[in-house]
């Protein structure tokens, strides 16, 4: 169980185990992360399910779970809840987004509730409210929010 500070499996062997650091909880295959003052710098491996509290998530595979907040650099969401946060860039492929800011990336499908999108491509899903602001719209449901500057 990883429950305390410290640097947990490298890039030729990743650590396998449970999560249980603050409010972060989690069930993680192959995983490179470290575990500093509350908070989880994840560079690489697989988040089976689980709650993600607060931190920085560099690359990797999220499977499902809840997001709280943090920081989205790259990699590949599957499915989840996103509470708030930033999502600098990656692949979205199902899941409910609650509110934060996109910045960039590929959206495959769910549900957006609100928040701000920046840029990226939108292939389906629902748009239930927020500000879209650049990007490129393919197909979807739009159901309330504001378009500035998108592509339809």
């Amino acid at each position: 169980m990883a429950n305390k500070d410290g640097k947990y499996g490298t890039k030729s062997k990743g650590w396998d185990g449970t999560i249980d650091y603050y409010d972060n909880k989690a069930v993680v295959t192959n995983a490179v992360f470290e575990l500093k003052n509350g908070r989880i710098i994840w560079t690489d491996g697989v988040w089976h399910d689980g709650t993600w509290a607060y931190g920085e998530w560099k690359n990797g595979l999220w499977e499902k779970g809840t997001w709280k907040f943090g920081e989205w650099q790259d990699g590949i969401w599957q499915d989840g809840n996103w509470e708030y946060g930033i999502f600098h860039f990656g692949e979205w492929n199902n899941g409910s987004w609650r509110n934060g800011t996109w910045k960039n990336g590929v959206w495959k499908g769910g549900k957006h509730i609100d928040g701000w999108w920046e840029n990226g491509i939108w292939k389906g899903g629902i748009w239930e409210n927020g500000t879209f602001w650049k990007g490129t719209w393919y197909e979807g449901i739009w159901n309330n929010g504001i378009n500035w500057y998108g592509k339809w």
